[in-house]
């Protein structure tokens, strides 16, 4: 019997088991540590990722703000991660991130894209194809709305691929 591979959406696996829906968190740290507990639960990253995120947090703010809603991608370097891939959290009410480059800009953030990245080359690629398909109106309030996991990756696929 042949063991099926996960289809990878840019070089990354996303799966349902990957998705918080309406994650509750007070702040932006609580909320980092819920998503990367999930993909260390999943197998997919090493126990060290879960404080190397935060941590990365800390040093290097990844809020972004666009027109319909702040969103944030934390990652953290390959040596944390075994297989390539992205975790997405709604969050019940915003947190307060700060904003990717200018962290003395507060970015109001419903949304969480972590990335478990193995190649850091395929890094900037991976993030601009984040930002284009993220500047399209309605895009992520279509996927903040979702109720479902399944739906959550299933609509966030058929905008990237």
């Amino acid at each position: 019997m042949e063991s099926s591979k996960p289809e990878l959406i840019l070089g990354m696996d996303l799966r349902p088991e990957f998705v918080v829906i309406d994650l509750e968190a007070d702040s932006n740290l609580p909320a980092i540590e819920i998503l990367a507990k999930r993909l260390l639960q999943e197998g997919v990253v090493k126990p060290s990722f879960v404080s190397a995120v935060m941590q990365r947090e800390k040093e290097y703010c990844t809020g972004i703000t666009f027109p319909e809603m702040g969103i944030a991608i934390p990652h953290t370097f390959a040596e944390h991660v075994i297989d390539p891939c992205i975790g997405i959290a709604t969050l019940k009410k915003a947190v307060t991130f700060q904003s990717m480059g200018m962290p003395d800009i507060p970015c109001n953030t419903e949304m969480l894209f972590m990335l478990g990245i193995t190649d850091p080359e395929t890094q900037l690629d991976f993030l601009q194809t984040l930002m284009r398909t993220f500047q399209t109106a309605g895009r992520l309030k279509a996927l903040k709305a979702t109720k479902c996991p399944q739906e959550l990756v299933d609509l966030f696929k058929s905008y990237v691929i």
